[in-house]
Formats: C-alpha cells, sequence, structure tokens
C-alpha cells in the first residue's frame, strides 16, 4: 500500500494522532497563581520552567493558531479573580523578561491573539492543599485535526474499509459530552411539589428537617439542569468545527458552509445560548457592550428563577465571530463579561460557601463546614470555577460585526471538553490496534 493511501487508513490516523500528541506543550508547575502583581522571583521561575519544557522537546514558538488551557489550584488567602489569572500567564507565555537569562525572543507563541481557544480553570482550596499552574498548549490545526478525525470515526471513513475493524461500533468512539444521556429533568416539578407540601412535611418532620431537604433539592436540581446544558453546549461547539468546510470557494463548498451556519444558528443560538451582540472594535462600543451584557444577564436570571439563587457553582462559554476589522481577543473578552456576571449572578466560588452552618444542627457536620470555610480565602465568595472562549469562523450570512454569545453550565463537575475529545480518540486507537 502506498503512503498516501495508508495515511488515510485506521492504523495511519492513529499513528498522525500519536503525532500531533507529542507536539503539544505541557508544563505543571508548583507554584501560587499571581495576578499581574506576581513577584519578580515566581515571573522568572515560571518563564524559566516554560522555555526548559521547550528546549526538552525541540520545539520554538507556535507561529500559527493555538489551542490554549491554564488550570490554576490557589491556595492564598487573597487570590486573584479568575481574569486576572489567565492575562497574567498570556502574557508570561509571550515574551521572557530581560531578568529570566533565557536566549529566546518568545516563549510558547510570538502574541496572544494567536489563541484561538482558552479554557481557564479556577480552583480554590484550603490551606493543606498544594497549589499549581498547569497549562497545555497546542497548534490549532491539532484540534482541527482531531475533531475532523471524531467525524471520521463516526462515519466510519477511511480508506481501509470496514473488513478488518471487528465488532467495535463507531458509536462506541464518543466524547462522552456527545453521548445520548438521559438526564433527569423533573427537578423543577418535584422542587415545586415539595415546596407546595410544605406546611405537610414540616408537621411530620420539623422546619430544621423541611429547610435541609429543600437546600438540598435546589442545589442538586441546579446541578442537573446546568450539567444538561453544558453537555448540549459543548457538543454544539464540536460540531460547529466539524460541520465548517476547511477550504473556501467552489459550489460545494458554498453549500457546506450554509449547512454550517444554518446548523450551528440552531444548536449554539437562542434560547440555549445569551446574545451579546458583537465584540467591541469602535470608539464607544465597550460602554454600550456593557448595557447589553447586563441587561442580558439581568433578563436571563428574571425568567429563570429556580436558577437563582445559585447555589451550584457555575461555568461559562464565551462564542465569538469577530468583526472583520478585528476585535477583543478572547482573555480581553473575558474580562469584559466576567466581572457583571459575577456581580449579578453571584455564583459560589466553592461549595462550602453555599453551606449554611446556621441550619446545620448536627454538631460533627457543622465542625466539618466551619472549618472548611476557615480554610478557605473570604473572597472572592462569588466567582466561575471555568470559562470557555471559543473564536468561531466566520460562516455566510454573519454580520460584518460578527457576534458574541454566552452559554451557562454547572462548574463543579463540568464537562472537560479537550479531554473527553481525548479519550474518545484513545479508545478508538485501543480498538484499532488490537
Amino acid at each position: 500500500m502506498g503512503r498516501g493511501k495508508y495515511v488515510e487508513t485506521r492504523r495511519g490516523q492513529a499513528a498522525a494522532l500519536g503525532q500531533r500528541r507529542m507536539r503539544r506543550f505541557r508544563l505543571a508547575l508548583a507554584q501560587q497563581p499571581q495576578s499581574k502583581n506576581i513577584s519578580a522571583t515566581d515571573a522568572v521561575a515560571f518563564q524559566q520552567a516554560v522555555a526548559a519544557q521547550l528546549d526538552k522537546a525541540g520545539s520554538s514558538a507556535f507561529t500559527g493558531p493555538v489551542f490554549l488551557q491554564f488550570e490554576f489550584t490557589t491556595v492564598s488567602k487573597t487570590p486573584p479573580a479568575i481574569y486576572k489569572l489567565s492575562k497574567n500567564y498570556l502574557d508570561l507565555l509571550e515574551v521572557p523578561r530581560a531578568d529570566a537569562g533565557i536566549d529566546r525572543s518568545r516563549l510558547l507563541y510570538k502574541n496572544d491573539r494567536q489563541v484561538k481557544a482558552l479554557i481557564v480553570r479556577y480552583r480554590l482550596e484550603g490551606i493543606n492543599e498544594q497549589p499549581r499552574i498547569w497549562v497545555q498548549a497546542e497548534p490549532w490545526r491539532s484540534f482541527l485535526a482531531d475533531v475532523d478525525l471524531l467525524r471520521r470515526v463516526r462515519r466510519d471513513d477511511f480508506e481501509d474499509g470496514g473488513d478488518t475493524w471487528g465488532a467495535a461500533r463507531s458509536d462506541d468512539f464518543l466524547p462522552s459530552f456527545a453521548e445520548d444521556e438521559r438526564g433527569d429533568c423533573d427537578g423543577v416539578k418535584r422542587l415545586v411539589e415539595f415546596e407546595r407540601e410544605k406546611a405537610s412535611f414540616v408537621r411530620a418532620f420539623g422546619s430544621d428537617a423541611y429547610g435541609a431537604q429543600h437546600e438540598m433539592m435546589r442545589r442538586t436540581m441546579q446541578q442537573d439542569e446546568l450539567r444538561r446544558t453544558d453537555r448540549f453546549i459543548c457538543s454544539g461547539v464540536l460540531s460547529a468545527f466539524q460541520g465548517t468546510p476547511r477550504t473556501k470557494g467552489g459550489v460545494q463548498n458554498i453549500f457546506l458552509a450554509q449547512l454550517a451556519a444554518a446548523t450551528r444558528n440552531m444548536s449554539l443560538g437562542t434560547p440555549f445560548v445569551l446574545d451579546l451582540h458583537h465584540s467591541p472594535h469602535r470608539k464607544g462600543d465597550s460602554e454600550q457592550f456593557n448595557v447589553t451584557l447586563r441587561k442580558a444577564l439581568n433578563e436571563y436570571k428574571a425568567k429563570r428563577r429556580y436558577l437563582f439563587p445559585l447555589t451550584s457553582q457555575l461555568c461559562v462559554t464565551l462564542l465569538m465571530v469577530p468583526p472583520v476589522d478585528g476585535g477583543k481577543d478572547l482573555d480581553n473578552l473575558a474580562r469584559l463579561v466576567l466581572p457583571s456576571l459575577h456581580e449579578i449572578w453571584a455564583p459560589p466560588s466553592h461549595m462550602a460557601h453555599t453551606i449554611n452552618i446556621e441550619n446545620i444542627k448536627d454538631s460533627a457536620i457543622r465542625s466539618f463546614w466551619e472549618k472548611m470555610q476557615q480554610e478557605l480565602p473570604k473572597e472572592p465568595k462569588h466567582s466561575i470555577t471555568e470559562y470557555r472562549a471559543f473564536e468561531l469562523p466566520r460562516l455566510p450570512g454573519d454580520a460584518p460585526e460578527g457576534f458574541v454569545r454566552l452559554a451557562v453550565g454547572e462548574g463543579q463537575r463540568s464537562v472537560r471538553f479537550r479531554e473527553e475529545i481525548d479519550g474518545a480518540l484513545g479508545e478508538w486507537c485501543q480498538a484499532v490496534s488490537r
């Protein structure tokens, strides 16, 4: 079999997947995450660790678009906001400091505008845990190749046909967020019924038991509702990248692009997301964007009263088609959105902050939560635990100024978008090798 045909077989595609994974940048550093006020010592240590990893792999700075992930675990008593952390480390990954002694003009990339997908996770921990900064980056083309491979796996579209495939089915290799999982859809209904029967429950078990049961049911209902939304949005994002033609022009590609636009706008449009119009790119746009944002956040809160006050942790997904003449990069877009979201929706930064200790009668349980709350930082009490931001490709019908959309999901066990794609393809590779 010639090389051209081998590349299109299952084993050829599995080998190419392995090569793409080898090109990823990974760094785990035991350091307290900090904002722009980072100490010179820690900033230098971070950049030197990045340079050492790049040197070890023989890698230069990425010159094209990048998929970037951060995970910050902080044990500080005064941790920075999630969007201040990402801003600092995005800058540190660009140009080496003069005092770092690094013989490179650029570190991970040349400019943070190269970042086309950004995932940032934020974990507040007590003093007995360890601080950590985790970074993973890869060429954007590697991510697109992976989502295209998932599409091919689903269709069983390979040069070697189906004769050597064995008993495995293509549906066995889906990211878990794309699987047809039927969750509990009756949480709101059960909560309403429970509230309707409050008097009889209190007579039988007392007001304290009612309060505890009500709090637990609200939290479970919110988590289930937001988890379903998160899975749906992640499936829509994956579908949007899978459905976009990689080349432009030609009648067939124009038709496919129009179909992709219709599909994207159904799965990633209202009522599933908040429409924030477009990214600021002209004088006065930022002020108008903030007015639009706050109006959308307040309307969402008013229409979904069962989600507020939030007792579930929260993650959010930002989707942007940038204006034709440029707009905010993904991190700066998050810096525009998140402060108002934290103020208006008040998502709990840690589950312990949702516990009303005064309502707990059991001394051992009350002592456990008191200790946890004491170990956690008092601020921020309100913060999302993760945000994802994606720059989507422009498709037919998109306005010249593009758009910005916001989706919400559950933050304690949020979808690990990139990792679940990796897991599905990893299982497929194992099946191929058997």
